[in-house]
C-alpha cells in the first residue's frame, strides 16, 4: 500500500481536455510558444499535449514516469512500410519508445531523470509506484501517460478487455508528490469472468474519471493477473 496526494493533473482525450484549475474546453489546442518551429514540426500530437501539462504544472524541473502502451506505433508503422526506400534518420529516431520523453526533456532544459515504463510492467499503477519510489529524494514527480489512436492496421489484432473499445489519443499527466490524500493497494487476482478486466486505456480513462470526481471514494481497476485499489481519503473539495 502507498499513499500520496496530486498537486497539478491534466486529461486530455480526443473529444475534450480538463485540468485542476479550468473547465473542461471541447478541442483545446495545446499551447506551443514554448517550442522553436523546428522543433515543433517534428513533434506528434501526444507530444503537444504533454508538453502543454509540462507548462501547466512547471514550477520547476522534476524526474517524469513516463507510461505509454502503443508508443510511437504511428511511426514504427510508417517505416515499416518503407523498407524498400531510404528511411528517414528523423524518422526511424522519433520511432523508439522514450522518444517523446527525450525530446520534451531537451525543449524543456529538464536534466532530471525521466523513465519510459512500458505496458508489460503493468498498468498505470505501476508507473504511480515508480513515482512514488523517487519521493524520497524528490519533493514532485511527473507521472504522464499517452497514447495516440490505433492505426487501423492493427486494430483487428486488440482486444480492450470485454468493452470492444480501442484506443484513442490521450494524456493524462499528474504531478504526485508526498501525501494521504490517495492510498493505492495491490490486491490478489479474482475470477476474470467476474469483473471486467481493465487494459491501460480503459485503467487510465478510469483514473482520469476518478480523480475530476471528489465524490468517488473507491475506484478498482481490475487487470488479468491482479487489481488495484484507489482510496480517497478524508474530505476533499471537487476541482
Amino acid at each position: 500500500m502507498i499513499s500520496f496526494s496530486i498537486t497539478d493533473w491534466l486529461y486530455w482525450g480526443d473529444i475534450f481536455c480538463c485540468q485542476s484549475n479550468i473547465e473542461p474546453i471541447a478541442k483545446r489546442q495545446p499551447d506551443l510558444s514554448n517550442i522553436p518551429a523546428i522543433q515543433r514540426r517534428r513533434l506528434p500530437l501526444v507530444a503537444r499535449r504533454i508538453n502543454q501539462f509540462v507548462l501547466t504544472a512547471k514550477k520547476e524541473n522534476i524526474p517524469t514516469v513516463y507510461f505509454p502502451q502503443q508508443g510511437e506505433i504511428s511511426q514504427t508503422l510508417a517505416i515499416i512500410r518503407s523498407y524498400e526506400n531510404e528511411v528517414s534518420p528523423a524518422k526511424f529516431s522519433l520511432s523508439v519508445h522514450n522518444a517523446i520523453a527525450g525530446i520534451l526533456s531537451v525543449i524543456h532544459q529538464n536534466k532530471q531523470s525521466y523513465q519510459v515504463i512500458d505496458s508489460l510492467s503493468g498498468g498505470i499503477e505501476m508507473a504511480i509506484v515508480e513515482a512514488v519510489s523517487l519521493l524520497s529524494q524528490h519533493k514532485r514527480v511527473n507521472v504522464v501517460y499517452y497514447d495516440e489512436a490505433l492505426p487501423q492496421d492493427f486494430r483487428v489484432f486488440y482486444q480492450d478487455g470485454h468493452s470492444g473499445e480501442l484506443p484513442s489519443t490521450m494524456v493524462l499527466g499528474l504531478t504526485i508528490c508526498q501525501g494521504n490524500d490517495l492510498t493505492l493497494t495491490k490486491q490478489k487476482t479474482t475470477p476474470a469472468n467476474k469483473y471486467q478486466l481493465s487494459t491501460d486505456f480503459s485503467a487510465v480513462q478510469q483514473v482520469a474519471d476518478f480523480i475530476r470526481h471528489a465524490e468517488g471514494r473507491i475506484l478498482n481497476n481490475h487487470y488479468a493477473s491482479c487489481y488495484w485499489q484507489w482510496k480517497r481519503n478524508g474530505n476533499q473539495e471537487k476541482t
